[in-house]
């Protein structure tokens, strides 16, 4: 059998039954979470109007506050796949009562109840998947294909859960909504259960620590000592409201407003969820363009026009919801740029050593900007109606611009961006496919070493811990005695021993003076399991090497001709 064919079936299939039905899982209840707000919010409307549906709205976004630490402690606590299926099964039973109570016309507060328990339970799932995915895997381009999939089924369901709530609300109302779904959920959890015994290890229990100093008082003390991060993390707090607000809007909007079908405020939600894709080319551009501080600042502004024109035009007697569904999708793609451009502007900004407990602060802070914007707009539209609401958020908007723009462009210009390094990696055949932030993200843990000529970088049979890349000057390639090739400028070496935990094939020598730029292993593993496609193209130039007498390890590839510059170490 020909050397390909063997190292093809090495490892069988790339993606296993086990990490499909995962992906399955979690995209069900990434929709089921959209489904839930909906379902909830029309029901509340139907029996108490919007009074009712603004005191669920505030009692569901505060379940979420609460429930977010004490979610990550459970998953901590219990086995992964335990935790996973327990999460699965629970959203499903508090969906299914909560549809039962709905169809049966029963009191809002089983309803709500129900929401309550699911909205809590999804909590869990994310850090139970987490940990559970890697145990599933049987090989690291496994676990990348995963990770790529997760992040297309949160995509898909803020698109496909609006609308699949829309099609059930059309059918038997917010009852056949809710219970749609937590029969769904069911059948994902059943499928669970045949996996249940998969990913059983000896990991013993965690603490996790969610105590109010290590989430909230240690990260406010190191984002007060950067100049405009705190500014910026209350940036996102506050844009967070519009968010709050726009569930309860949607529903009012749509069913007392306008006086339409129950399916309408779903169509809203869509049609917001749209223009949120449209925005990754702009996004793209600023992270690329680094002008990430203009971009921001104007996708503030352009979320506070949006809104005061919609406010306006909801003010006509002869209103209609065409322009909400010309209005929203462009309000949908500005906020996109704003989250996604703070967030990056706010990972260049803080220090390594920091960075997680500030995105700590900063996920708590939106949730509790999530659930502000509900109390403002459930106060609002009990003093005048949805007009109002809008106008109070476009101004909102309006100052959240001004105030922060000083503190935006300083947070901007005292960030580290690793430019060089980025420019570096982006010539590497296997990093180019990444998206700008992951690239950053792994520049910014490389370093760029100084070798003089005839210093060994790595030796062959030695324990690799480290890739390579060569910014100036040249190194020879030996492999067992013979001269194999030399690496230039752009050329990396390092590759194999990483990927496929073997020891250094080869020995690299620098021939004269040259200039690394050298990346730990975590962080090169790290990055390609961010991506399949980088993954995946690492691989095709390993599968290209000529490695002797030596056995790698390859796993099957899609296309395995095409080929990146390695040297085989």
């Amino acid at each position: 059998m020909a050397r390909r064919e063997q190292l093809q079936e090495s490892l069988g299939q790339v993606w296993n039954g086990p990490l499909r039905r995962l992906v399955a899982g979690h995209f069900l209840a990434a929709a089921a979470e959209w489904a839930v707000y909906i379902g909830a919010f029309v029901y509340a409307f139907q029996r108490g109007g919007s009074a009712a549906t603004g005191v669920a709205s505030i009692l569901l976004l505060a379940s979420t506050v609460v429930a977010s630490p004490l979610g990550g402690q459970l998953a901590a606590r219990l086995q992964p796949n335990v935790a996973r299926l327990g999460s699965l099964l629970g959203q499903a039973f508090g969906l299914i009562v909560a549809g039962v109570a709905a169809i049966a016309d029963g009191p809002l507060w089983i309803v709500l109840a129900g929401s309550v328990i699911t909205l809590s339970l999804f909590r869990v799932l994310r850090p139970a998947q987490a940990v559970l995915a890697p145990l599933l895997c049987e090989h690291p381009r496994q676990l990348s294909t995963t990770n790529l999939w997760i992040g297309h089924a949160d995509s898909s369901a803020a698109l496909f859960g609006p609308l699949l709530s829309t099609a059930l609300l059309s059918v038997g109302g917010p009852g056949a909504l809710l219970l749609g779904f937590g029969i769904a959920l069911g059948v994902a959890g059943v499928l669970q259960a045949v996996d249940h015994k998969r990913g059983v290890s000896e990991r013993k229990a965690v603490a996790y620590d969610a105590s109010l100093a290590s989430v909230v008082v240690e990260p406010f003390r190191q984002l007060r000592s950067r100049g405009g991060l705190l500014s910026l993390v209350g940036l996102i707090t506050l844009q967070y409201g519009l968010v709050g607000a726009l569930d309860i809007l949607f529903v009012v909007i749509s069913l007392e407003t306008l006086g339409l079908e129950a399916t309408s405020s779903s169509l809203l939600t869509t049609s917001f969820g749209v223009g949120a894709l449209g925005a990754v080319v702009l996004s793209t551009w600023a992270h690329k363009s680094n002008r990430l501080a203009m971009a921001l600042s104007g996708g503030l502004v352009v979320c506070a026009v949006v809104i005061g024109v919609l406010a306006l035009l909801l003010t006509s007697p002869m209103a209609t919801i065409t322009p909400l569904f010309l209005g929203l999708p462009v309000l949908g793609a500005a906020r996109f740029v704003v989250v996604v451009v703070s967030r990056a502007l706010l990972q260049r900004s803080a220090d390594d050593d920091t960075i997680g407990s500030v995105f700590a602060l900063q996920e708590l802070g939106s949730g509790l900007g999530i659930l502000a914007g509900s109390v403002v707009a459930q106060l609002t539209l009990f003093a005048s109606g949805p007009a109002l609401t809008l106008a109070v958020f476009s101004t909102v908007y309006v100052a959240i611009a001004g105030l922060t723009w000083r503190s935006v462009h300083l947070a901007e210009s005292s960030a580290t961006v690793p430019l060089v390094e980025m420019g570096v990696l982006r010539k590497v055949p296997a990093f180019a496919p990444l998206p700008p932030v992951a690239l950053e993200a792994v520049a910014r843990q490389a370093e760029l070493v100084d070798v003089e000529a005839q210093d060994v970088i790595v030796r062959q049979g030695d324990t690799g811990d480290q890739f390579f890349v060569v910014v100036s000057g040249e190194c020879d390639v030996v492999m067992d005695d013979e001269y194999v090739r030399t690496a230039g400028r752009g050329h990396s070496f390092g590759e194999v021993a990483l990927l496929a935990n073997v020891a250094r094939t080869a020995t690299v020598r620098a021939t004269n003076t040259a200039t690394l730029l050298v990346i730990a292993r975590e962080a090169f593993l790290r990055a390609l399991s961010s991506d399949d496609t980088a993954t995946t193209q690492m691989w095709r130039g390993v599968a290209e090497m000529d490695f002797g007498n030596q056995f790698i390890e390859i796993p099957t590839l899609d296309n395995p001709a095409g080929g990146a510059r390695g040297a085989g170490t």
